[in-house]
């Protein structure tokens, strides 16, 4: 996911991983020459678990309506 997205998404679904969770926040962390973008994440069907992943690797979960 490209950081301009960030908010649009924010409690929609996702996917990391082969798995849905829903994009509850943003972290951005200082590194020694750049920021990091992390994502939190909860888990649809575990609902008290909480995942941190790289943003770049979470995908947006886009619904098609008919």
């Amino acid at each position: 996911m490209d950081v301009q997205r960030v908010k649009f998404c924010l409690g929609r679904t996702v996917r990391f991983e082969g798995a849905e969770y829903i994009f509850t926040g943003c972290i951005m962390r200082q590194g020694d020459k750049c920021f990091h973008f992390q994502a939190e994440l909860k888990d649809v069907k575990a609902q008290s678990s909480l995942v941190i992943a790289d943003l770049a690797k979470v995908e947006e979960v886009t619904l098609l309506y008919a």
